[in-house]
């Protein structure tokens, strides 16, 4: 079709270098936020990759979050494409109020910032027990593997209770989820197991009567079906963990890349505050989405979305527009940062946004302290980036001290 020559098939993901933007998705942002794109299955929907459209779509309730109308811009295996369109109940960020809003009352108080401000001290111990075992196993290390990746899995089983004598075997089989090697009849097999484990400890907290967790307070409250809770809790696991384990991995990189900004970074926690919300702009690992339908004809942006048109967000491209950050393309904390989109907007905020500060300010801190001559063990352009991954990050981050 003449009228798809120059559109994008998919969102521009491959990379020069790794903290710069693909530059076809820079390009497109700068002649045109929002433009035709399209899918994997031929459908010719949108992408918009400035920062006020993607603000608008995400607060326009004309646009959908449910899974069952979206369009993924990527390719999926056979197997994981039929899984996304069999959702079962309890699936709540891939759907529209009010449905999604039952959800997030019954999980509201345990994601609140006071609550959050209470695991410090837990956080604080996860760290330092994977920085000391870091250290025991002496340089090199692989801060992805040793670190990164087990500390948001080892926090989220705290806030949702799931057992320590389990953690180890639930670590394990989270691991298979997100490995990119992984075939897909293991990582179908792993979600099963992770399923039916969350079923065993909803039932053991009945039997106990505890309630402090958010598994424990699901089911005391008696308001979903065991199953249903597991569910959310598979939800609540995949939803962040991804992203916090990468942000743990590039942040770091980052820091080392940029030692004046690293220093400024750890000279006061008004600072390190400041430091972990530029992270999470400039980085802005979630670089597939998100994903809305329009549920109506919408005029954005001087274009007509159709009812039924898919639309694609790109988030490093709305986090570095020039338009809302001074110098969108430097790590810098004084930048204007606060109001970035990592996290999402509106009524779809990832829900465990302070949950996931917590982690990286704690960790960023850490790190440093502990291993405060931390560098690279191999060149920086020798790091494999990890373009075709929901989310971007690194494979491996060899560290030595």
């Amino acid at each position: 079709m003449s009228d798809t020559i120059g559109v994008p098939v998919g969102i521009p993901t491959e990379r020069d270098r790794i903290f710069e933007l693909p530059v076809e998705l820079e390009s497109l942002r700068d002649r045109k936020p929002i433009g035709r794109m399209i899918y994997e299955d031929g459908h010719l929907g949108w992408l918009v990759t400035s920062y006020s459209l993607a603000r608008a779509v995400l607060a326009d309730s004309r646009f959908s979050s449910r899974a069952d109308l979206a369009r993924i811009p990527v390719e999926l295996p056979a197997e994981a494409e039929q899984a996304r369109k069999d959702i079962p109940p309890g699936v709540f960020h891939r759907m529209d109020p009010p449905e999604h809003t039952r959800y997030r009352r019954l999980l509201a108080g345990h994601f609140a910032v006071r609550r959050m401000d209470s695991l410090t001290e837990t956080i604080q111990r996860i760290v330092d027990e994977r920085l000391h075992a870091m250290d025991r196993g002496g340089p090199p290390a692989d801060l992805v593997r040793d670190f990164a990746k087990l500390v948001p899995l080892n926090v989220v089983s705290e806030v949702l209770g799931v057992p320590e004598d389990e953690r180890d075997r639930f670590v394990r089989r989270v691991s298979v989820l997100f490995d990119q090697h992984a075939e897909a009849a293991d990582v179908g097999a792993a979600t099963q197991a992770i399923h039916t484990q969350f079923q065993e400890f909803v039932d053991a907290k009945k039997r106990a009567g505890t309630s402090g967790d958010v598994l424990g307070h699901l089911a005391a409250s008696g308001e979903l079906p065991d199953e249903e809770i597991a569910t959310v809790g598979m939800v609540l696991l995949t939803a962040g963990y991804e992203s916090t384990a990468n942000m743990l991995a590039l942040g770091t990189l980052a820091l080392l890349e940029h030692p004046d900004q690293r220093a400024r970074a750890l000279s006061n926690s008004a600072q390190l505050d400041k430091a972990v919300d530029e992270l999470l702009r400039y980085l802005s690992v979630t670089h597939i989405g998100p994903i809305r339908t329009a549920l109506r004809d919408v005029e954005l942006g001087g274009e007509t979305i159709k009812a039924g048109d898919s639309v694609s967000i790109a988030l490093p491209a709305a986090n570095r527009d020039p338009e809302h950050v001074e110098c969108p393309a430097a790590l810098d904390i004084d930048n204007s940062s606060a109001g970035h989109l990592a996290f999402g907007y509106g009524v779809h905020q990832c829900l465990g946004q302070h949950l996931a500060r917590n982690i990286l300010r704690t960790s960023y801190a850490g790190i440093f302290r502990e291993f405060p001559a931390l560098r690279l063990a191999v060149p920086a352009d020798e790091l494999e980036i990890c373009t075709e991954m929901p989310v971007y990050g690194v494979s491996r981050l060899p560290v030595e001290w």
